[in-house]
């Protein structure tokens, strides 16, 4: 029975990655920024929670104490405005980092970063651990930048990083309006049209990187952001070994929802991109993140975002335990069942 901690435990994937490790018999703590709703978190028999922030080093070193192996989930996903966006993304990393160093005994580090951090595939080539970063948004960027914090320990902690691309799952804040687009009969398509890209249940996910935690590769210490050492070192690009496309994710969902014709809207590139200055402007004057910006429509026109997985399924053994066809039906049909 290992001794974890779990930042970002309230968000999509640290609370599957929180239920993950309970149900092996793990002991968890949560460090959850205080004000935040907790709800199943502190129930009986559950969890130790720790009110906390990862910009506050005396709050990660307490919650640090005498855990086996941190998961760093916590990130800030949308507003690049805003100076909590590069400080939780980048900073935070470093602080949780630091802590791990300080600690008597130093657990494992495992830090959840984004295919974002890695950049897009080109030429319809999966993108491999061992190709140099090429961000194409600020939060890639941003992701990049924190994994690079983590990689300055790496002599002193014992790291990896894994970059997911998209997940997907119970409690996803992306495909359930895609489900209710296509329910109604249309789907708006804002990638190219020959975009292909990489996804990931967030249930496999999450039993990745408890496996990553146990018996992952470590990042050298010389190795920072790939600049000296081996590039990758330490690092998994992790999705299930199927990929797909919007259109096919459309049709995947209207054969499940018993949708005969789904009348699909591209989005031109200029009309996405002046949607997202406005999205990007509307934010900026309330004062809070929002759901599509400039930053976010430099991803959706990429060329595709597919990434090799062979690394992850090699060297550690993961299988999967179904398609991805078929983890999307199910995903339909639990949210058309949550509706009933």
């Amino acid at each position: 029975m290992a001794r974890a901690l779990v930042t970002g435990a309230t968000g999509f994937v640290g609370r599957h990655l929180v239920a993950a490790l309970l149900a092996r018999g793990d002991q968890v703590r949560c460090l959850v920024r205080a004000g935040s709703s907790v709800g199943a978190l502190e129930a009986p028999g559950t969890c130790e929670v720790v009110r906390g922030d990862v910009l506050d080093e005396g709050s990660v070193v307490a919650a640090v104490a005498g855990v086996d192996v941190v998961y760093h989930a916590a990130a800030f996903l949308r507003a690049p405005w805003m100076s909590a966006f590069r400080r939780i993304n980048v900073d935070g990393v470093g602080v949780v980092a630091r802590a791990c160093a300080q600690a008597a005994r130093g657990p494992a580090l495992v830090v959840v970063s984004s295919m974002a951090a890695a950049g897009p595939s080109v030429g319809g080539r999966p993108r491999a651990e061992s190709t140099p970063p090429g961000p194409v948004s600020i939060y890639g960027q941003c992701k990049l930048d924190g994994e690079a914090q983590a990689a300055l320990l790496a002599g002193s902690v014992p790291v990896s990083i894994v970059r997911p691309p998209g997940v997907f799952g119970a409690g996803d804040p992306f495909l359930p309006k895609m489900f209710a687009m296509v329910e109604r009969g249309w789907q708006v398509i804002p990638t190219p049209a020959s975009a292909r890209m990489s996804m990931i249940h967030v249930e496999e996910l999450a039993r990745f990187l408890i496996q990553v935690g146990e018996e992952g590769e470590r990042v050298s210490g010389e190795v920072v952001a790939g600049a000296g050492g081996e590039v990758g070192q330490g690092v998994y690009h992790f999705a299930h070994p199927e990929v797909t496309s919007m259109r096919e994710m459309g049709e995947v969902v209207a054969a499940e929802l018993g949708v005969e014709r789904v009348r699909r809207v591209k989005v031109p590139p200029w009309a996405l991109r002046g949607l997202g200055a406005l999205g990007e402007l509307g934010g900026r004057v309330r004062g809070r993140p929002s759901a599509l910006t400039r930053d976010k429509v430099r991803e959706a026109l990429a060329e595709g975002w597919i990434c090799d997985v062979s690394k992850s399924m090699n060297d550690l053994g993961f299988s999967f335990e179904m398609g991805l066809d078929e983890r999307l039906r199910r995903a339909a049909a639990a949210w058309r069942s949550g509706r009933a």
